[in-house]
């Protein structure tokens, strides 16, 4: 066996077992989602049901201080591993609009599009965060450029 199928090999299996963090950033993202998109449907379906799904605004600043570290811990773990920025930049992007869509009192359209575009750009962002390889079998660039330090 040679030592490129070995290396080979550890990529496809440390790339094919996600993170839990990536994991629970990922399953929050598709719960907001679930929320904002589905929630409006099912309270238009009837009053009786706006009675039983009545959500508190207090519930998405509660979501958002729970996606915050998540998403925290997940991202500086993956730059530890890939020492590229790509995916903490959607990340502080998306959680931006996720904390403005929570905390700023706009109008429900408002609210739910920044909340749902939040959600999609981060779930990619940890997406990304967990499909991209170990700094070591990254392509060396002619300008030492890897997302991280500058190769000596």
């Amino acid at each position: 066996m040679s030592i490129s199928s070995t290396a080979a090999r550890a990529g496809r299996r440390a790339r094919g077992s996600m993170p839990i963090f990536d994991r629970l950033a990922i399953g929050a993202s598709c719960a907001c989602l679930a929320h904002c998109l589905l929630l409006p449907l099912l309270i238009a379906a009837g009053p009786a049901l706006a009675q039983l799904l009545d959500v508190p605004e207090s519930f998405h600043l509660l979501a958002f201080g729970m996606v915050v570290p998540i998403s925290a811990v997940a991202m500086l773990r993956g730059f530890r591993r890939h020492g590229i920025w790509l995916p903490i930049g959607l990340s502080v992007a998306s959680l931006a609009c996720l904390g403005i869509g929570a905390a700023a009192g706009l109008p429900a359209l408002y609210e739910t599009g920044l909340s749902v575009g939040g959600s999609l750009v981060l779930a990619i962002g940890h997406i990304i965060n967990w499909r991209l390889p170990t700094k070591r079998s990254l392509p060396a660039s002619p300008l030492g450029m890897t997302g991280g330090p500058i190769a000596k």
